[in-house]
């Protein structure tokens, strides 16, 4: 969307214009405006710089993000201050890998063989980075990023020899060493398998277990006959071109498919046995009907996700994934099972999941311990085949391989990876064939969109003066002129210090009270944060926030905002008290509930400096697979946010990552959208 000059007459003092991705990279100091801000741009600076394959250099930001005149000709009068602009701090890499750069030609080779975040990389990400903040462009499922990572993006440099975490050494195997497990072989546990796959029941032999809660899951132990071939696989993924995925569900880098592959010799002699044996074997144990095979290498680093879905799409029929964790982990890191088992039951819900690693005895170590992170959790649905809790999760560990059948019940998730010291690497894909007829009509039977209802202002219960709640800048002819001025030009803006700071600061102290009654928001495959319900919103000590409440819904309020953007307003709706904390994201909704336009309205409060690193608020349309994002918000406190979201345009709030805000941190946020849909009677 193009910015252009406010036309015909204007006050001599204007608003600085919001932020969009046109914008350039270092703007003016507006000293007299400097209480009015608009969406951060900060976020969208970094997915840029994302994208740009060239060696990093010091860039040019901004000196305070509410300084936000971008040129002195088209904001009149202001008394701009210039001032050389701070370097820009070094960008966080797409991943924490090591590169070898002694004599290969190809500039996009990302290593993994020797991985450690250093001391000063894990203290910036530990404190201050949430994986959303810096990645390239947060795009929804249907529009994502796909930035090959150059050498000159993602180089650090890493200490010879690890300190904590020790790697297998690699030896030299030929080709005809890539052999799988003898339990394929086996006819009768193969039967019996079937047997058993088919009533939906648990199976187990030596190597092979079958788990039927909360769907069904297959693990082999031992899945390559000879351990150390991982070595020479992982040794080969050093060579390979790397892409770094960043969508509203996940963070991660991934390779091109493997079919590709050309001269790694062990990746793909690996690719050739899922083509051919274990697709075969995978198919007779299952009764299902494979055709092909599509799969890739994946890396997550710290900070790096997966969140819930169901992996239902297209003609995919057998889900798999190889766990590649060829490391000596340190004695602190040994973490046993009391069963041994690599899939752990999960009894006390998804916040208090109790993962474990697998030590058969038969090696020393599996590569991996629940401390790291990066788990496979398998969820449970309910009636109405929405998610509930986790019941299951897998860990990484080496020459580990797992498969479940793609269903409308199959939710899963890959748990934040939290270990700085090695990466989480898999060889993982599907295998594809034809749908019967009941598996078409459960695909065919489309869950309903969300239904938010309209509601009018409250026009007779809003007694209260404006002045004594909103800055009274805001209230002014002279302010909401140049409001409405820059909101023609580009419908999103926000406001700084929009409520007096004694009023604000008793909201805070309100939604901190110990005895708000906060609710899970959910489902998780669509959103996770805490509500405070409207109806429990009681009390003498919860005044301050039924007084913003009743301001944000009165027709005083709504006449304001027609003020500030000029657009018809008869209704708001989807009004929520938030609560947000690490762990928390929403997700790309569905298609029906952006189908109609409407102003969105949007108030933090209490976020640190670190909270607001996460929980970015992204606006894009997710329909338009070549479009960037409209415009995203960091949670910035006491700043209103007004945002005018077409029909088509939708949002989402980036996964707040683990490893920069704690779980006893939190921040809050009121929302409102506002439509012109006349309310039901």
């Amino acid at each position: 969307m193009d910015e252009n000059n406010v036309s015909g007459e204007a006050p001599s003092e204007q608003l600085p214009k919001a932020t969009r991705r046109e914008s350039t990279s270092s703007m003016d100091d507006c000293s007299e405006v400097d209480t009015l801000c608009t969406a951060d741009k900060t976020s969208l600076d970094h997915s840029e710089n994302e994208n740009h394959t060239s060696p990093p250099k010091e860039e040019s930001v901004e000196n305070e993000v509410y300084n936000m005149a971008e040129d002195a000709e088209n904001i009149g009068n202001l008394d701009l201050d210039d001032e050389e602009p701070n370097d820009r701090a070094p960008k966080r890499p797409m991943a924490i890998i090591t590169i070898d750069d002694s004599d290969s030609d190809d500039s996009s080779i990302c290593h993994v063989e020797s991985y450690q975040a250093t001391a000063s990389e894990a203290k910036k990400l530990r404190k201050g980075y949430s994986s959303s903040d810096q990645s390239s462009s947060p795009l929804s499922s249907s529009s994502e990023s796909e930035t090959e990572c150059e050498l000159s993006d993602i180089i650090y440099s890493m200490p010879s020899k690890l300190s904590s975490c020790e790697i297998i050494p690699k030896k030299t195997l030929s080709l005809d060493k890539i052999k799988l497990n003898e339990c394929f072989n086996s006819n009768q546990v193969n039967d019996e398998f079937l047997s058993h796959w088919s009533k939906g029941e648990p199976f187990t032999s030596k190597n092979i277990t079958l788990h039927s809660d909360p769907f069904q899951i297959c693990i082999v132990d031992e899945f390559l006959n000879d351990v150390d071939i991982i070595n020479n696989i992982v040794e080969d993924m050093n060579t390979l071109d790397w892409y770094r995925k960043t969508m509203d569900l996940y963070e991660f880098h991934r390779t091109a498919d493997l079919s590709e592959i050309s001269w790694q010799r062990n990746i793909k002699a690996v690719y050739e046995l899922l083509k051919n044996d274990v697709m075969k074997w995978v198919a007779q144990i299952t009764n299902s009907n494979l055709t092909h095979v599509s799969a890739s290498c994946a890396l997550y680093g710290p900070g790096d996700h997966l969140l819930l879905h169901d992996d239902l799409l297209e003609d995919r029929k057998i889900a798999f994934i190889l766990y590649l964790a060829p490391w000596n982990l340190p004695d602190n890191s040994r973490e046993q099972s009391p069963d041994g088992q690599v899939c752990q039951d999960v009894t006390n819900g998804p916040s208090t999941i109790n993962l474990s690693r697998v030590d058969d005895g038969n090696r020393k170590e599996k590569g991996w311990s629940k401390s790291m992170g990066g788990a496979l959790e398998f969820f449970a649905s309910d009636d109405k085949i929405q998610p509930t809790f986790a019941t299951k999760s897998l860990l990484p560990c080496n020459n580990t391989f797992a498969f479940f059948k793609v269903n409308e019940r199959s939710f899963h998730q890959v748990a934040e990876v939290k270990t700085f010291d090695f990466p989480r690497l898999t060889i993982n894909g599907w295998f594809h064939g034809p749908s019967d007829d009941k598996e078409e009509e459960a695909k065919s039977d489309e869950k309903l969109p969300e239904v938010h209802a309209c509601h009018r202002p409250n026009s007779d219960v809003f007694q209260h003066d404006l002045t004594q709640w909103i800055n009274t800048m805001y209230l002014t002819p002279k302010y909401k002129y140049q409001i409405l001025q820059q909101f023609e030009q580009t419908p999103e803006t926000s406001l700084n210090r929009y409520f007096v700071q004694k009023q604000y600061d008793d909201v805070v102290n309100v939604l901190r009270n110990d005895t708000i009654p906060w609710e899970n928001c959910g489902p998780i495959n669509l959103r996770n944060y805490q509500i405070l319900p409207m109806n429990k919103i009681s009390g003498e000590h919860a005044t301050p926030l039924k007084n913003i409440i009743d301001i944000m819904t009165s027709k005083h309020f709504i006449n304001l905002l027609k003020d500030y953007t000029g657009y018809p307003i008869l209704s708001y709706c989807k009004l929520e008290v938030q609560k947000w904390s690490s762990g928390n994201y929403t997700v790309i909704p569905m298609k029906e509930e952006y189908s109609v336009g409407e102003i969105d309205v949007s108030i933090y409060l209490g976020s640190s400096e670190k909270q607001s690193k996460g929980g970015i608020v992204t606006y894009l349309n997710p329909e338009d697979a070549d479009s960037e994002p409209f415009v995203s918000i960091d949670p910035q406190n006491n700043v209103l946010n007004i945002v005018h979201s077409d029909a088509g345009i939708t949002k989402f709030t980036k996964y707040i990552s683990k490893l920069s805000v704690s779980r006893d941190e939190h921040h809050y946020a009121i929302v409102c959208s506002y439509r012109n849909t006349e309310p039901p009677n």
